[in-house]
């Protein structure tokens, strides 16, 4: 079992993302090379997010994309925001598609 993916363990290791933000654990102005790996994973769980898996457990891994106003890096921060914007897009233009939920794509994610 994985803490961070699984909510019914209990484990204070485990910080929820506003506690990161509030603690500094995240750096909000991160340098360039920095932002480019950042976006580079963001990226990454986007595409695997389209192929079927839990938004949960793409998109939403990366503390950033939970409170992309609270970055001060600009490139980053509008990064997030389309990414988030764009996720959107994916899943209201698939509901109101002609799919069959489970069959062609999960909505529930």
């Amino acid at each position: 079992m994985d803490p961070k993916m699984d909510a019914g363990v209990a484990n204070d290791a485990v910080k929820p993302a506003d506690q990161c933000f509030k603690d500094g654990l995240i750096p909000l102005s991160p340098d360039t090379e920095a932002c480019v790996a950042i976006m580079d994973r963001i990226l990454a769980c986007e595409i695997s997010w389209q192929g079927g898996c839990a938004l949960a457990q793409t998109v939403f891994t990366c503390l950033y994309m939970h409170r992309p106003s609270s970055v001060e890096e600009p490139a980053l921060r509008a990064y997030c925001q389309c990414t988030l914007k764009c996720c959107d897009a994916v899943k209201k233009a698939v509901q109101r598609a002609e799919v069959y939920e489970e069959e062609d794509f999960g909505t529930n994610t």
